[in-house]
């Protein structure tokens, strides 16, 4: 039986308006535009999981002239969805590039470090991560990640509802980032490929939205590398 509430929760993922990355800012500081890929105007979400937008939406190999300096185990960033964001789950990839103006973008391993899903056991709608308090996702930088330039990619999943869509709709936008004051090492043993990472039908892309109450949810793209984190204990594909 699906509730009033639910009616509600199906709408506002229908009606879903575009929602581009267009900003990080590092420990409460400024916003800064100026590192962030240009997403289209309403930004318009990627729909086919395969195709190369996938890495980094629509203008990704667009390189910009600004990067933004993260310490790792100390930076709090936080990005910025607008307008606002989506009900759904969010995740944060790092890519190490031999430059953060690299393009094209394809060839590059991706690392999760970050990623929220239901946050409220048994919560249903209330209980994801999204819609974003602002349109703001806070994460911190993880400690053991080693320095250099990297590539950001963050991500905002609308899932399926059970009617007019039946996979995910992907907001995704890189930002060009150079992580400092680590200690030198590796590149994480934990990475996977963009496209590659996900199948069209992974159960955490084709997850309804709609049948509530919901069990664990399976994360798309792997594990988080073992020093990000999963905020929220009722998911699934931390390690």
């Amino acid at each position: 039986m699906i509730t009033p509430f639910f009616a509600l929760v199906y709408a506002a993922v229908v009606s879903a308006a575009g929602s581009a990355l267009t900003a990080i800012s590092v420990n409460g500081g400024p916003w800064d535009t100026t590192s962030t890929r240009p997403s289209p105007a309403g930004g318009p979400p990627v729909l086919n999981v395969l195709a190369p937008e996938i890495i980094c939406g629509y203008n990704g190999t667009i390189p910009v002239k600004g990067v933004t300096t993260v310490v790792g185990g100390k930076s709090n960033v936080t990005v910025l969805w607008s307008p606002d964001s989506h009900i759904g789950p969010n995740l944060i990839y790092v890519a190490p590039v031999p430059s953060p103006y690299i393009t094209p973008v394809t060839g590059l391993k991706w690392t999760k470090i970050s990623q929220q899903g239901i946050s409220i056991p048994g919560g249903g709608g209330t209980g994801w991560s999204s819609p974003l308090p602002g349109g703001q996702y806070h994460f911190i930088i993880p400690p053991t990640l080693p320095p250099g330039p990297y590539l950001l990619r963050a991500e905002s999943l609308v899932l399926p509802n059970g009617g007019n869509f039946k996979t995910a709709e992907s907001f995704v936008g890189c930002i060009q980032i150079n992580v400092t004051l680590t200690p030198p090492g590796p590149p994480p043993s934990i990475a996977v490929p963009f496209p590659g990472a996900y199948s069209p039908g992974d159960p955490g892309l084709t997850w309804n939205l709609a049948a509530p109450p919901p069990p664990p949810y399976p994360f798309p793209g792997g594990p988080v590398w073992p020093s990000g984190a999963t905020t929220n204990d009722n998911d699934v594909g931390d390690i």
